[in-house]
């Protein structure tokens, strides 16, 4: 794993990039003063962040190796203090070649844990940062259709942390997928109360980190199927210590609750392996499951199409 990380932050890292002559008068409006035209890039337009990220990984192209762009954040990540400072030189020649300006109010340099999107990261775990968990849990419960998908739009984020999430927050996700004409169906329950305050809980009270994969250890997934829903977990056994990768789970489509066992067992593998496969891709797996008529599935014609 990676030692040592840095955080890069762009000084107005959108108004850096000037807009073409000839592209500036689609970005045109109209006040009481008169007519302008944005000779930078705004935050406004609905292709500026796709276009800003694009810009950005050129301007980082040699250095994609360590290098990490996420819009105006740049991570850059090392296995040793030298390897961190030559990384950095080379990081700052890019950027200086732009003649791109950063933010050093905002930087953090050579640390042993960084902040990325909502994620705290070191050389061996992820985990949710204490103020994203904090904002979820200071959510009242819901009271409206919005206010619901906000709550879940929020928790989800962080659902590979949470083992059975699809199955604890099952009540809430049947009436927060209402169309417009149908919102008015909307009714916030005890099950949905129930639903809610538990799925709270498991944010204070479940070991809220995962490990990074380690090279010389083999994968291991774990999954199992309800009547309606499907979930699993990758790990690893590094010298006598489990090591949890990732936690999946799924709510089943109604006419997947009436699949037969032996088929709601396969769905689990498929959903999983689908979700985790940046994970497991290259690797060895070994797949464990509770259900024995599918072991064999792998060494024997199977007549059902769907398996």
């Amino acid at each position: 794993g990676y030692k040592y990380f840095s955080r890069l932050d762009l000084k107005s890292g959108y108004h850096q990039f000037r807009i073409p002559t000839a592209d500036r008068p689609k970005t045109a409006f109209v006040v009481s003063q008169g007519h302008y035209e944005f000779r930078v890039l705004s935050m406004g337009p609905q292709n500026a962040p796709a276009a800003f990220q694009k810009t950005m990984y050129a301007v980082m192209k040699s250095c994609r190796e360590f290098c990490h762009v996420f819009l105006d954040d740049i991570i850059i990540c090392s296995k040793s203090f030298d390897e961190h400072i030559n990384h950095l030189k080379l990081a700052f020649e890019a950027l200086a070649k732009q003649k791109l300006v950063l933010n050093a109010s905002k930087c953090e340099l050579a640390v042993q844990q960084v902040v990325v999107l909502g994620h705290t990261v070191s050389d061996t775990t992820i985990a949710p940062t204490t103020d994203a968990i904090q904002a979820i849990l200071d959510l009242k419960e819901p009271r409206t259709l919005k206010e619901t998908n906000k709550f879940l739009g929020g928790i989800a984020y962080y659902r590979k942390f949470v083992p059975h999430f699809s199955h604890i927050a099952a009540p809430i996700h049947r009436i927060s997928n209402l169309t417009k004409d149908r919102k008015h169906l909307f009714k916030w329950t005890v099950e949905h109360s129930n639903a809610f305050h538990a799925l709270k809980h498991l944010l204070t009270t479940a070991p809220l980190f995962l490990h990074f994969p380690v090279d010389d250890f083999p994968l291991h997934l774990a999954t199992d199927a309800s009547g309606t829903a499907t979930g699993g977990v990758l790990f690893q056994d590094v010298n006598g210590e489990r090591h949890n990768l990732f936690y999946h789970s799924k709510v089943l489509s109604p006419i997947e609750q009436k699949y037969s066992v032996p088929e709601k067992e396969a769905l689990a593998i498929y959903h999983c392996l689908q979700r985790m496969r940046t994970l497991v891709l290259g690797r060895t797996v070994y797949i464990h499951t509770d259900h024995c008529p599918i072991c064999g599935m792998l060494r024997k014609p199977v007549n059902n199409r769907r398996i």
